[in-house]
């Protein structure tokens, strides 16, 4: 077993409980077929395609959190061109189980997503990918980090206030998805893992930064992104000093809230 597999299991190996990943109901939200969750099963080990793990450090995760925090406030402020600002935008935190779940799917080195990824607590568990490649050698760590999650924000050039209003995904030439996870407003923890590989394309090889980020809550399909008022208007516990258009850390949401409308 390759030497970062055994950090990862040694480190990660009290959240394989956490919550029974091969639990069919963890996996069941109707009408969609039950899926295989994707640490179902999963012994620790990385594939064959894969040339090394980022062992994120705390000032990693720092900086993951605080790019996604930063692009939220943008948005939440109403300093968006075509947005109006948000009333109840939470600050994202980190969660070890997400990271975990990450991990797994980040092993694979494919670029895929995975079917399901929820747990006990997160019932509509969303994920975004990106990588970063050069011909020569692979991107630095941090810029690959931080360019993955700025990229993601990008799509807001195709996206509109009636895509956060009411949610009804995007197309093939017109991707959203990314940038509506990381402005869900109710998406107040994630987790991510970072991996190294190769890959061809167009005949070229590359070496390549993949992040993967789990988040407690999804995109979800007929749901508001955000609502939109005055930013922080609707905080219970007041907003945060480092974010003033989003929530204090201490806010509680219902990743699983669910608004019939």
């Amino acid at each position: 077993m390759n030497s970062f597999v055994v950090l990862i299991v040694l480190v990660f190996a009290a959240f394989a409980s956490a919550t029974d990943y091969c639990d069919p109901k963890v996996c069941t939200i109707p009408p969609n077929p039950v899926y295989k969750h994707v640490a179902c099963g999963f012994n620790g080990e990385a594939n064959k395609r894969c040339t090394g793990y980022i062992q994120l450090t705390d000032a990693q995760k720092q900086l993951i959190l605080d790019t996604h925090n930063k692009l939220r406030n943008k948005i939440a402020s109403g300093q968006q061109p075509g947005f109006k600002p948000a009333a109840n935008m939470a600050t994202m935190k980190w969660n070890d189980e997400l990271t975990y779940i990450a991990t797994v799917n980040a092993f694979n080195c494919d670029f895929e997503h995975d079917k399901c990824r929820n747990t006990d607590d997160y019932k509509f568990s969303g994920q975004n990918l990106a990588r970063r490649g050069k011909s020569d050698d692979y991107p630095e760590d941090n810029w690959a980090l931080e360019d993955s999650i700025n990229g993601w924000y990008a799509e807001v050039e195709n996206a509109t206030q009636s895509d956060i209003d009411n949610f009804q995904g995007g197309t093939a030439t017109r991707v959203i998805g990314h940038f509506t996870q990381v402005v869900s407003a109710l998406t107040d923890n994630l987790g991510c893992a970072a991996v190294k590989y190769k890959y061809v394309k167009n005949g070229v090889e590359f070496k390549a930064v993949q992040l993967t980020c789990n988040y407690s809550r999804s995109s979800l399909l007929t749901q508001k992104i955000y609502k939109s008022g005055k930013p922080g208007s609707e905080c219970k516990t007041g907003t945060n000093p480092q974010y003033p258009a989003l929530c204090s850390e201490s806010e509680e949401y219902d990743p699983n809230e669910f608004i019939f409308q």
